[in-house]
């Protein structure tokens, strides 16, 4: 009997591996206390994507007296006006090569580091255990000195959003506008990070996470045990319970302790917030975070294993299969400043 040939994939290049993702039961048994986040610096940007050393004094505060219900459909037209404009402007220094000056500045020690990405990188591949139809995504990855980097670039083929999804992202956007407020600033500070180190498997990861809002002790309330970062969100309140797995990956990557939800209704009107204590969030309804963390390990061990030393690849989920590829093509494409400073120390 004769084998019957393969049909050509074109999306999936003939110089690829691949990485099955398997059941989430396969990864539930990951040790997810092993991870132990620890915040070992953090700085802001401006509107150019300048590096700001600073201190969470600059960070923005929780707004607590913010009146309800508020409406999240204003100024949405300028703001998609602004973007656009800011679109064909000159663009700054992306965040990925921030945290790279970040780490060059501050003269952080990368001895005991193996991998250094953006947290919403690990969240996009550990949430892919729960979101595989809706969530395609592609990172850039190389190695340099036995670290790997990895960095966001737009999903080929990806379409960009539509006026119904637009208005969606744009309510998250607001709310959190209206639920912070940021400190007069001579240097017009944009966003603000933290540097998280921790261990996922075998390896030990530096990552940059977005800070929403910073909690002073002030406002700690009655829980002294309460940490200094907030994230916030907003959602239906009945799809609360699809929405926390995301919302809980999102926080315990960057050891964030209070996530926040401004329920809407469909009109884009939040009536009511409600905050959760990241730790007291079970896994449940359908998600487990030891099977996320246990899937980042997985393809972060796998891909690390397959990446040559000075080379960079491509790390590429397609989002309708369960799969993940990963193919090189190149040298390394760190830029040359970074580079000339770790050639002058150990690391």
């Amino acid at each position: 009997m004769r084998k019957r040939k393969k049909r050509h994939d074109p999306e999936r290049p003939s110089t690829s591996s691949a990485y099955t993702i398997k059941p989430a039961a396969h990864y539930t048994s990951f040790p997810l206390t092993k991870y132990l986040p620890v915040e070992v610096g953090n700085f802001s940007t401006n509107l150019k994507g300048d590096l700001i050393n600073c201190d969470t004094a600059y960070f923005s505060k929780l707004n607590t007296t913010l009146e309800l219900p508020v409406d999240l459909n204003t100024g949405m037209e300028e703001y998609y006006e602004r973007l656009s404009k800011r679109a064909t402007a000159e663009k700054g220094m992306p965040i990925w090569q921030t945290m790279l000056r970040w780490i060059s500045e501050s003269k952080f020690d990368l001895q005991d580091v193996d991998i250094i990405a953006r947290r919403g990188i690990l969240k996009g591949i550990g949430y892919t255990l729960y979101n595989y139809h809706n969530n395609p995504w592609t990172f850039r990855i190389c190695k340099y000195k036995g670290k790997m980097y990895l960095y966001e670039t737009e999903s080929e083929g990806s379409s960009p959003p539509d006026d119904h999804h637009k208005k969606f992202l744009y309510w998250g956007i607001r709310f959190e506008q209206l639920f912070t407020l940021r400190s007069d600033d001579p240097n017009s500070r944009k966003n603000s990070y933290s540097m998280v180190k921790g261990t996922i498997g075998k390896y030990r990861v530096l990552l940059g996470a977005e800070i929403d809002a910073a909690r002073p002790p002030t406002q700690r309330g009655v829980d002294p045990s309460a940490e200094e970062y907030v994230e916030i969100k907003t959602c239906v309140e009945r799809a609360l319970r699809n929405k926390l797995g995301y919302g809980w990956l999102q926080c315990y990557l960057a050891g964030i302790k209070t996530l926040c939800y401004g329920f809407r209704d469909g009109e884009g009107w939040v009536g009511k917030v409600q905050e959760y204590r990241v730790d007291y969030i079970e896994s449940g309804d359908g998600w487990s975070g030891s099977a996320m963390f246990g899937l980042i390990s997985g393809i972060l061990n796998w891909v690390f294993s397959r990446l040559g030393e000075g080379k960079s690849g491509v790390l590429m989920y397609k989002g309708n299969r369960r799969e993940v590829l990963f193919s090189t093509n190149g040298e390394h494409f760190l830029p040359s400043w970074y580079t000339d400073y770790l050639d002058t120390i150990k690391a």
